[in-house]
């Protein structure tokens, strides 16, 4: 290797993140003395994988379809059909970050697929997740939550940025086994822009029951309310749409 090129590894290691794969391919690069054939290389796998809707489609979906058994996979496509490859990216992206001890609980399938669903719809499925943890193998534990906000940083390094008009947050906190309601059994979820919601009420319905969807629940399952105005900020919205459950057989969804 030119004492150039050991200039450049330097400087490459110097500024680069401690990433395995992506230094790999800079000390490759760097260790051949021309790079372009390499760079023309690169653009073009890039578009074959990125850039092509033709191909990546395809290339996106045979890897997300290696990432879960059959029945599963089949099950993620009838939730949500409406794929493109990005959403498949997502899909693997998530799997593969599910280290809290929250997504190996009974919920934790659950969670995933609600997280995955609505980064696609720019809504946020859940307040925050909940766990308790064992604090240094002693009987004491601590209790973790999470936002969905935190959990899209680390995963993405940024915050999802949710919906301006309509439904854009679902106020329920999920457990390791369970999906907590409030009192009388009710989610609460929060809508941005009064006058639009009640205007397109029942395309943003669709978005409720989606979400009941991905719990495997029907429309015959819960109520949904009219929207009510209740706040006036950007934070919390500027009112709720109240959807009361009415399922009775916990053995068929015993998280509620």
């Amino acid at each position: 290797m030119s004492y150039e090129n050991n200039l450049m590894m330097a400087v490459f290691w110097q500024s680069a993140d401690d990433s395995g794969p992506f230094l790999g391919i800079l000390e490759f690069a760097a260790a051949v003395e021309n790079v372009l054939p390499i760079s023309l290389t690169c653009r073009k796998w890039n578009f074959i994988l990125n850039k092509n809707p033709v191909t990546c489609e395809r290339i996106w979906r045979r890897i997300a379809q290696k990432a879960y058994d059959t029945q599963e996979f089949e099950e993620l496509e009838r939730i949500y059909p409406e794929f493109n490859f990005s959403a498949w990216k997502d899909l693997i992206c998530i799997k593969e970050l599910a280290y809290l001890k929250v997504y190996h609980g009974k919920m934790g399938k659950m969670i995933q697929r609600l997280f995955w669903v609505f980064l696609i719809e720019r809504i946020e499925p859940y307040r925050e997740l909940y766990w308790k943890a064992d604090h240094c193998g002693l009987r004491d534990y601590l209790e973790c939550r999470v936002s969905q906000q935190s959990e899209m940083r680390t995963r993405f390094g940024h915050e999802v940025c949710t919906r301006e008009r309509g439904i854009f947050r679902f106020d329920v906190c999920i457990e390791e086994s369970l999906i907590r309601l409030e009192e009388g059994r009710f989610i609460e979820v929060a809508y941005r822009d009064h006058t639009y919601t009640v205007i397109h009420f029942q395309e943003e319905c669709q978005k409720i029951h989606l979400w009941f969807n991905v719990l495997g629940l029907t429309e015959n399952d819960y109520k949904i309310a009219r929207p009510i105005r209740k706040r006036h900020d950007n934070l919390n919205g500027d009112g709720t749409i109240r959807v009361e459950v009415v399922l009775d057989n916990w053995e068929y969804a015993p998280h509620i």
